[in-house]
């Protein structure tokens, strides 16, 4: 199965990727006044590190995970 999954943090963006039996890890500094900067620098991190291209990896993905606690840190503060 192949998977992605992002977690927007207050300061990093983790990508992970299980793909074909592979693990890869990546990060990338969130960018809060828009977070598909920092969404897309981690995943385009990652897919470098298996040695794919995004358009390979976003036309075989099986599922995409995508989780922040930015609303939470928000109510928090």
């Amino acid at each position: 199965m192949k998977r992605i999954s992002v977690d927007i943090g207050g300061t990093f963006t983790d990508c992970f990727f299980a793909w074909d039996g592979k693990y890869i890890e990546s990060k990338s500094l969130t960018t809060h006044h828009n977070l598909s900067l920092g969404f897309n620098a981690a995943l385009d991190n990652a897919c470098k590190i298996a040695g794919l291209s995004r358009e390979q990896v976003l036309k075989e993905v099986d599922s995409v995970r995508y989780a922040t606690t930015l609303g939470t840190n928000a109510l928090i503060e």
